[in-house]
């Protein structure tokens, strides 16, 4: 997975609170992160494309071993080098608030118009 990492890339990591900014730390944190036997799902992605760089953003939900979830947002910057689409930054992080919580704001920013 690190392959996928540029040699200078930044993980900020859903579920760590230790930046990781080198390709041995990146694979120290899908190491433990793979032994939850994650899935996950996107359920909203916004892709944008420019002169050797790409930016995908979005939300989804973690599912681990034992039906735990976690709703996060993401956010991967690319870059094009030597041929290749590496990634440059990934940050994730767990939803600051709950779904509920979001549904009441968005709510009421829309009426407010």
């Amino acid at each position: 997975m690190t392959d996928n990492y540029a040699n200078d890339a930044v993980l900020l990591p859903t579920i760590s609170n230790e930046p990781r900014t080198n390709r041995a730390e990146i694979k120290d944190y899908f190491s433990t992160l793979l032994k939850l036997e994650p899935t996950s799902v996107i359920s909203k992605r916004i892709i944008n494309i420019g002169c050797n760089i790409a930016q995908d953003v979005g939300t989804y939900t973690f599912t681990f071993k034992g039906g735990r979830k976690v709703a996060a947002r993401y956010a991967f910057v690319y870059e094009h080098t030597d041929g290749k689409w590496l990634i440059e930054h990934h940050h994730s992080s767990a939803m600051p608030e709950k779904a509920s919580a979001h549904k009441k704001v968005s709510h009421r920013a829309s009426k407010t118009k």
